[in-house]
């Protein structure tokens, strides 16, 4: 059987398996979701088959870190939808929003790393990837990891709580909804440090506090404020990766090393979906109702999904270029004499090359010149 029917065959399966198990499902899945899956799972079974496939050690493991990120894929399926709310919940800030942005950081630093420091050995690549990314996941996460109950503790939730209850208490004494104004002055508002009070706030400094949290006391618009930390976090592992994005892009302008094929594509691609996630992340932030951040949350999802179908499309052109005899002596060169091998320029490069530059004016393995071009 060929590999593309594999492939074909394994997709259709997971996808058979996900419109199945639907209807165990009580909460709905949007379309949006649906696509996000199917995408996601595609490209973790390319993935899996490009891993082996792969014809260096040093490709292997580039890819095995993004596998590892893609099959998340499906735990976020399965985690995110099954099981009690709480369960779900906690499924979405340690999984959807920990692990996986930390594999997803661990992926593109370690690619960075392994073009910088190309003659280090694959362990000391690891271990270089694992002290940067290993500490700075570990600074904003371990909280949550050593105390599953430290989002209830933080300055936000805890003075919403105190907010919620005044609201309340006006309400069954005047049967009406009370103001900032009214709720500020029956109530204190300390200043926490980790759960603990070390002072309280003063009149106007209270009253802005209270204006500042007075939408969260509606419906469940509160879990947005427990998010709040877990989307920040988001933000910081996302700005990790692109500026290990963007170091390796410079390293490739001022040294101009060869590559294995797509990976500055993919690399460009990434560079979209991380700046993305933070918007994402930010939006989700600066959103005060549960109905509003559903509403941008689908649209995100949306979005996410047509870059994730343009990294399915290069992992598969990867996945056939490594496979064809060219590409594998191409990778193998690479790996045996990289400084006098020329960059690989596929038909991208060539189509950009022929409408947006002047080929006889460009210089280096980046836009060398090759075969028709090179007589013109």
């Amino acid at each position: 059987m060929s590999l593309p029917k594999k492939i074909a065959i394994l997709w259709l399966v997971l996808l058979f398996a996900q419109a199945m198990s639907t209807y165990f499902i009580v909460t709905p899945i949007s379309l949006a979701a649906s696509l996000n899956f199917g995408i996601q799972s595609f490209i973790t079974i390319v993935l899996f088959f490009l891993v082996g496939k792969e014809p260096t050690k040093r490709g292997k493991f580039i890819f095995i870190n993004f596998a590892f990120f893609f099959l998340i894929s499906i735990f976020h399926f399965i985690g995110g939808y099954f099981g009690s709310a709480e369960f779900r919940y906690n499924f979405y800030i340690y999984v959807c929003r920990g692990i996986s942005v930390g594999l997803l950081a661990l992926a593109i630093v370690y690619i960075t790393c392994d073009t910088l420091f190309r003659d280090f050995s694959i362990a000391a690549k690891y271990l270089i990837t694992i002290l940067i990314v290993g500490g700075i996941f570990t600074y904003y996460y371990s909280p949550y990891f050593s105390d599953v109950k430290s989002l209830s503790r933080t300055q936000d939730y805890l003075d919403w709580k105190v907010i919620r209850q005044a609201s309340n208490e006006i309400f069954t004494e005047k049967s009406q909804s009370a103001t900032p104004e009214e709720i500020a002055s029956r109530i204190e508002l300390q200043i926490w440090n980790k759960g603990v009070a070390v002072g309280r706030l003063y009149d106007q400094a209270k009253l802005n506090r209270v204006r500042e949290l007075f939408p969260y006391i509606e419906n469940q618009n509160y879990v947005l404020l427990l998010l709040r930390p877990v989307y920040y976090n988001t933000i910081y592992m996302n700005v990790l990766s692109i500026f290990f994005i963007l170091l390796f892009f410079g390293y490739q302008y001022k040294k101009d090393p060869p590559l294995g094929a797509y990976i500055e594509k993919l690399m460009l691609l990434f560079l979209i979906f991380c700046a993305l996630e933070i918007l994402h992340a930010w939006a989700y932030i600066k959103t005060l109702e549960t109905e509003a951040w559903q509403e941008l949350f689908q649209a995100g999802l949306y979005i996410s999904t047509g870059i994730l179908v343009l990294l399915g499309l290069f992992f598969s052109l990867r996945l056939r270029f490594i496979i064809s005899p060219t590409g594998k002596d191409y990778e193998q060169e690479l790996v045996c004499d990289a400084q006098r091998t020329t960059r690989w320029r596929d038909v991208f490069d060539d189509l950009l090359i022929r409408h947006y530059f002047n080929p006889k004016a460009l210089k280096g393995r980046l836009l060398a010149l090759r075969g028709k071009d090179s007589k013109k």
